[in-house]
């Protein structure tokens, strides 16, 4: 009887350490699994800002308590295309450069609320759309730690850009100019969510 009673204890052993251990599994969420392959995103909120000339929201800026704070410019021939926070979301504005306080298109989207329930890597999103004059599109994507500007225009080819933004030109496949700000390791996963 003894070697049966020992079987029967190993097993029972062994049932436990089987049920604490899946009792020690997680359930990862995006936002742990992000934050569980290293450090997390930094918040596009806490990202250095850029000086610009000419700023396009100056006058709607001085009405507000709330200013914007410019991550990145992109120039495309004519165009001016600027990306920034405040600190209920983020924005994307165009310009032409010869009229620098001319508006085409102004963007805004609030930072995503509640639990992150997304698969995308820089967390959920947000988005805004709009038309502007000679057939120019854009949508903005706003996360807390990653932005997206998909933006149309018949003549956009870029010439130079400043601050935290990597630039996807436009394609056959993929006939939008694809801009993306936030620190350097959020890009690539959030232009591989865009693309």
């Amino acid at each position: 009887m003894a070697p049966l009673v020992r079987v029967t204890r190993n097993l029972a052993i062994g049932a436990a350490v089987a049920i604490g251990l899946t009792g020690c599994t997680s359930n990862t969420t995006p936002t742990a699994a992000r934050q569980s392959e290293g450090r997390p995103f930094t918040p596009l909120a806490n990202m250095k800002a850029i000086g610009i000339d000419n700023d396009p929201l100056q006058e709607v800026a001085d009405s507000l308590d709330d200013t914007p704070t410019y991550l990145a410019e992109v120039r495309a021939e004519s165009l001016r295309l600027l990306l920034y926070v405040n600190s209920d979301g983020c924005g994307f504005v165009s310009v032409s450069n010869t009229e620098p306080r001319t508006i085409d298109i102004n963007l805004t989207s609030k930072w995503p609320t509640g639990q992150d329930n997304t698969k995308t890597p820089t967390g959920g999103y947000n988005t805004a759309s709009a038309s502007g004059t000679d057939d120019s599109w854009a949508q903005l994507k706003c996360s807390k730690s990653a932005m997206t500007v998909e933006y149309k225009h018949p003549s956009v080819k870029v010439e130079s850009q400043r601050g935290i933004v990597s630039i996807a030109e436009p394609t056959n496949q993929h006939p939008s100019l694809l801009l993306v700000a936030g620190e350097q390791r959020a890009r690539k996963p959030a232009f591989e969510w865009s693309r």
